[in-house]
């Protein structure tokens, strides 16, 4: 059996952070080990025996180790901008419903088919929220979702693996019940539908594993589920 849940978790020494590794396990471990923020960190490579780190943590649908949350990424524009709200505004897409045509043609790998499959009943769920629920703005914590990822990725050494880790940290911590995720769901293209187009194109484009998604993608959906 998989000794690695959606919950499963590493805290990297080298880096200072908890890293995501999901059901993806050793694989998610050694893409983070052999990524460049954390190599340009790390000595003389030094002998790892993987199990010797790993613990199962309980499968509640959202992360249990304890931990300081860190701030976001910085979001970037295409145009030059001079405050957050008007970087908000350069990159906001137009439409308002998912990118059916990039998706529909979209084969997912046997690490990411999991993910791809949770996207695609969020955004069946994000399609069917009644008017009840607030209709998202640039100032809901979905925003962030639209800003360009190749234009973040340099902050980060070109490391997607990182950038996908700090934003999720940041986004939704390390304690967050679907309670807590309920009285933040938005409607419309900045809501939970940005996200879900931010993980699609991070597998599409970037060539993410999807064990780094799951927990998060978890949680959202049984908050959806809720309403």
């Amino acid at each position: 059996l998989n000794a690695f849940n959606i919950s499963s978790t590493q805290f990297c020494d080298t880096c200072k952070i908890h890293v995501q590794i999901g059901t993806g396990g050793e694989a998610n471990w050694n893409q983070h080990l052999n990524s460049k923020v954390h190599k340009s960190k790390a000595g003389p490579p030094i002998k790892n025996t993987l199990t010797s780190f790993f613990t199962k943590s309980k499968v509640t649908g959202m992360l249990n180790t304890p931990s300081t949350i860190l701030p976001p990424p910085p979001l970037k524009a295409s145009l030059p901008s001079n405050s957050i709200h008007s970087t908000l505004e350069n990159t906001i897409p137009l439409p308002s419903t998912p990118q059916q045509d990039l998706f529909a043609t979209f084969t997912p790998s046997d690490d990411q088919k999991h993910a791809h499959a949770i996207i695609l009943r969020i955004f069946r769920l994000a399609g069917e929220l009644p008017q009840s629920v607030p209709l998202a703005t640039k100032d809901d914590i979905w925003a962030r979702f639209t800003a360009d990822i190749s234009s973040e990725l340099p902050e980060y050494e070109n490391d997607i693996f990182m950038l996908v880790n700090r934003t999720l940290h940041s986004t939704f911590g390390y304690q967050m019940t679907p309670k807590d995720l309920l009285i933040l769901i938005r409607r419309g293209h900045l809501g939970v539908e940005a996200f879900c187009n931010w993980a699609m194109k991070c597998m599409i484009d970037f060539q993410l594993s999807g064990g780094i998604l799951e927990p998060r993608l978890e949680l959202l959906e049984q908050a959806l589920k809720s309403l």
